[in-house]
């Protein structure tokens, strides 16, 4: 027991020492260091909890115990009985939960060294700026959703650059909620049934990335329709696009100009790739690409802290973000194809 008690104390102090460096890194040398420091630990990352799982069983074992005692000796079991066993049964469960959460802290601690890998290697960062978000909730139509709440819950922001265009942008994850009443049915005790109302909460998530350096009239190519939407209509030739999209603007030859033909296989193309995209452009906010994918950010880790070496190799690597790649190179493709004038300064 000491042996395991001295290696839970190092384990401890090494798993405070790993977390505040995860941190405060900056850089993937940084998140490399912290593998370093795991495989300079000489034994598995895992806390040894053989007497938490002993005591849990004792414990487990008296309240089935007392039951027992309580049935034989009473021939029934009292109220008494019934809380003895609910305190010694929580009381096990929660050593239970106790072992088995700090080793899973590990592999939490794991997950936040390789997401912030991830973007460090495809140039994101997180950004906590209320005002920028105020700013896109007020610029376009995508964010007039909900008639209860709309919040930009997470906002990033990265650069991108292809061989004819360069722009900075904003990925964001916007939740808005609905709120409405309705009915439903419910016995009433006395073998009918009564109406009742009651008031439901709907929850929805966007995600999507934001260009304020794009300058165009305002235009929106839909998927998934807006609350509000932009007077004039436009109708490409294209049946394979009209069957997804639908086309707005404040003015039709406005549309038509943006919608030339390699914009027009553009937005075919893209639709396979995310769920319900939309496309706006704001004169004086810029191009918002928005969609449903919660994923574009993520990638698959195979290695953990458990496996140092193997692990500080997946963070030496690159991870790109294909999804999110997909969605910048059809950016580009616009400002490349559009009479769109894209102006190149970093956020």
């Amino acid at each position: 027991m000491a042996v395991a008690a001295t290696h839970n104390s190092r384990l401890k102090q090494l798993m405070a020492e790993l977390t505040q460096r995860s941190r405060t890194a900056t850089t993937v040398q940084d998140l490399l260091e912290i593998t370093e420091l795991a495989a300079r630990f000489n034994a598995p990352l895992v806390y040894r909890n053989r007497l938490q799982y002993a005591l849990a069983a004792v414990l487990a074992l008296a309240g089935a115990l007392l039951l027992l005692f309580q049935h034989q000796y009473y021939l029934y079991i009292r109220p008494s009985g019934w809380t003895g066993f609910a305190l010694l049964m929580t009381a096990a469960a929660g050593l239970l939960l106790f072992a088995l959460s700090r080793n899973r802290s590990v592999s939490r601690l794991s997950n936040d060294i390789f997401t912030k890998n991830v973007l460090f290697d495809n140039q994101i960062k997180p950004l906590a700026a209320k005002d920028v978000a105020n700013q896109l909730l007020a610029a376009f139509l995508e964010f007039k959703r909900g008639n209860y709440s709309r919040k930009i819950e997470q906002l990033y922001q990265g650069h991108s650059a292809s061989d004819n265009s360069s722009f900075s942008y904003y990925f964001y994850h916007f939740h808005y909620v609905d709120k409405r009443r309705e009915t439903y049915t419910e016995s009433d005790g006395k073998g009918g049934t009564r109406i009742r109302t009651r008031t439901v909460y709907d929850h929805y998530h966007r995600y999507g990335i934001c260009v304020p350096q794009f300058k165009s009239p305002a235009v929106l190519v839909y998927s998934h329709a807006p609350d509000h939407k932009l007077p004039a209509t436009y109708r490409p030739a294209s049946n394979r696009f009209n069957n997804h999209y639908r086309v707005q603007s404040t003015d039709e030859m406005q549309a038509a100009r943006l919608m030339k033909p390699a914009v027009v296989v553009a937005f075919e193309d893209l639709y396979p790739i995310l769920q319900r995209p939309n496309v706006e452009l704001q004169p004086d906010a810029g191009l918002c690409l928005s969609f449903n994918d919660n994923n574009l950010l993520l990638a698959k880790r195979q290695y953990s802290l458990q496996q140092p070496e193997l692990f500080r190799q997946e963070i030496a690597a690159h991870t790109p973000l294909d999804k999110l790649h997909q969605a910048l190179h059809f950016i580009h493709h616009l400002a490349n194809h559009a009479a769109i004038s894209l102006q190149d300064a970093r956020l």
